[in-house]
């Protein structure tokens, strides 16, 4: 998988990688080989670093990026729904539901990863927090929408059953207490507040065992999740601190390794080109699960 971010001022028009290298003028003479390096020279492999950049004044205050895949993607199974008549019911004349756990497009982009940013001096990252607003969690036709929500400390995740059948929504946090709930049709939302950062832990359904959503809990609001097009931004970011910049996908990992070293190696490639900052990652192939 590859993730290409673009770091730079305000423009109207993403830039949007056209060739299987990410190289946006489409010139792949230079692809890089499993070390990371153009030319396919691979004698010596590059040492591994932090994904990180500088900002500098108002050159710097949003980041966008793509997020893809480069490989044999797993096929997304239908979800299995007999277990609830009504489920089977809703769904009957819709094309799914399937498992939304590795979902690209046609291109290879990747739905649905966390991409944030850090300080590399491991400080808090001040920001205006007056204008929270509140997150939803929606149970529809028997899944969870979104599947995937950070969320700010403090910050209301309301939670809705707009189905008409019983469903449980029951938390597998370990720092934040474990909540777990049952909502019957018609029950009004219900909120959740999270006072402690935690790392992606998942959401399930103990009625419906296909259901699942990730939630991950952040002390700032630098964070995005990739679109139906492995697209991100993150925008507003404070100048003048150096940052890493880390992704999470669910079945890319499953909980953050200890090192940073360790989660972003290999370190393929540091492109400077028109003020844009470019990051390119391979990373490990999806581990085997479902739903």
């Amino acid at each position: 998988m590859f993730l290409l971010l673009f770091i730079g001022c305000e423009n109207d028009n993403p830039i949007i990688p056209n060739d299987e290298c990410g190289i946006p003028n489409g010139d792949n003479s230079t692809c890089l080989d499993e070390c990371g390096v153009p030319n396919g020279d691979n004698s010596t492999c590059p040492t591994v670093e932090y994904n990180e950049y500088l900002c500098e004044g108002d050159n710097c205050n949003f980041i966008e990026g793509y997020v893809q895949f480069i490989g044999d993607a797993p096929n997304m199974r239908p979800l299995t729904l007999n277990s609830d008549p009504y489920c089977e019911e809703y769904w009957e004349n819709i094309d799914g539901p399937y498992s939304e756990s590795f979902l690209l497009n046609d291109n290879g982009y990747l739905q649905n990863a966390i991409v944030w940013i850090e300080r590399i001096d491991n400080q808090p990252i001040i920001f205006d927090n007056s204008n929270i607003q509140n997150i939803s969690l929606n149970i529809e036709g028997c899944i969870h929408v979104p599947r995937i929500i950070p969320i700010l400390l403090d910050q209301p995740l309301i939670i809705h059953n707009n189905d008409l059948t019983l469903v449980n929504v029951h938390s597998m946090s370990t720092i934040n207490p474990e909540f777990n709930y049952a909502m019957p049709p018609g029950i009004s939302p219900l909120e959740q507040i999270f006072y402690f950062e935690e790392e992606p832990f998942y959401v399930k359904d103990d009625v419906h065992p296909w259901v699942k959503s990730w939630i991950q809990v952040f002390n700032h609001p630098y964070f995005a999740v990739t679109d139906e097009n492995g697209y991100f931004k993150i925008e507003n970011i404070p100048t003048d601190v150096t940052y890493r910049v880390v992704l999470w996908q669910e079945r890319l990992f499953t909980e953050l390794p200890e090192s940073y070293e360790e989660y972003n190696s290999p370190y393929t490639s540091f492109e400077i080109s028109n003020n844009y900052y470019i990051f390119n990652y391979s990373l490990s192939k999806p581990i085997k699960k479902d739903n």
